[in-house]
C-alpha cells in the first residue's frame, strides 16, 4: 500500500510514501518554467520500480494541470532510456538539448 501527497498545491508536486514506514520512496516535483509546469526532479526508490509509481504520478500531475496549461514539459537527456517511458505516456520531443558548462575558475 502506498500514500499519494500532494506536496505543494501551489506546484503540482506529488510525494509518495510507503504507508508500512512512512519512508520516502518517491517524488515528482513541479514548478514553473516560462509560465509553463515543468517536471522539476522525479525519482523513484530502486525498491520500488517496476511497480506502476512512476506512471500514476505523472498521470496525477497531468490530472491536476490540464484545466490550466497547455503542456507539462521536462527534460531527459538524448540517450536516456527515460525517453520512452515519457513516449509511453503521450510527450514529444521538442528538440535536442545540449548541456552546457562555463568556467567561472582557472586554478
Amino acid at each position: 500500500m502506498y500514500l499519494l501527497l500532494n506536496a505543494v498545491p501551489r506546484e503540482w508536486s506529488t510525494l509518495i510514501f510507503e504507508a508500512k514506514t512512512n519512508r520516502l520512496i518517491g517524488n515528482c516535483t513541479v514548478g514553473l518554467v516560462n509560465e509553463l509546469p515543468y517536471i522539476l526532479d522525479f525519482v523513484v526508490h530502486p525498491d520500488f520500480q517496476r511497480r506502476g509509481l512512476a506512471s500514476k504520478m505523472v498521470k496525477r500531475t497531468l490530472n491536476l494541470l490540464i484545466d490550466k496549461y497547455p503542456a507539462l514539459r521536462l527534460s531527459v537527456h538524448v540517450g536516456n532510456d527515460a525517453g520512452s517511458f515519457y513516449s509511453e505516456l503521450g510527450f514529444i520531443g521538442l528538440s535536442e538539448k545540449y548541456m552546457l558548462s562555463k568556467i567561472l575558475k582557472y586554478d
